[in-house]
């Protein structure tokens, strides 16, 4: 695995083409939690081929695609987003876990992105991916935020578990081949939600 270190110079560009990106990913996980959470089971069949269809589509329209996408490595972060969002809505889980996997995605993931483009502090690119300091400082605090909202108090008492649940997810957000931590987060949320925190 090839890392090297890169300029992390601020590009107001580059951070609008996120929030714009973001503004998408916070809808979809959005959209999701909603059906999971009224048990709209025929609309949660139609979401992954739906969503699937919306981001190939958006990659081809000159106005979406070559506005917001970051190229060839950004190119199927959407769909990977949708078969992730469909995967917590098919898994045997507690709500509260899919609620954490959602969250996980909504909220730690959309911070690293967002405070990596405004303070990166020190930045590398992995496996065709940006990483930064101030990026995984805010993943890990924005777990706390999901692990808060999914699981309340007890959330409080469980300090190893909280860091240890930080230290697994941003092992796999920092593994981000052209969007794959879009399931693998999800995924990983919800084995640990599932042993630890329920």
């Amino acid at each position: 695995m090839n890392i090297k270190s890169v300029e992390s110079s601020f590009s107001a560009i580059s951070l609008l083409k996120e929030l714009a990106r973001k503004s998408i990913h916070i809808g979809a996980c959005g959209g999701a939690l909603f059906l999971i959470g009224k048990e709209l089971i025929i609309l949660e069949l139609l979401f992954l081929p739906t969503m699937a269809l919306g981001f190939y589509i958006s990659e081809k329209i000159e106005f979406f695609g070559k506005n917001i996408s970051f190229g060839n490595r950004r190119k199927w972060g959407g769909i990977l987003l949708a078969v992730g969002l469909s995967l917590v809505m098919a898994a045997p889980v507690d709500y509260e876990v899919k609620k954490f996997a959602i969250f996980t995605l909504m909220i730690a993931d959309v911070m690293a992105a967002l405070i990596g483009k405004i303070v990166p502090i020190r930045k590398v690119e992995v496996l065709g991916a940006y990483k930064s300091i101030g990026g995984s400082l805010a993943f890990g605090l924005g777990v706390v935020i999901a692990l808060k909202l999914s699981f309340g108090m007890s959330a409080d008492m469980m300090v190893w578990q909280t860091l240890v649940t930080i230290l697994f997810l941003e092992f796999y957000e920092f593994l981000n081949w052209r969007g794959i931590d879009n399931v693998t987060l999800p995924i990983v949320a919800m084995v640990i939600g599932s042993s630890w925190w329920i």
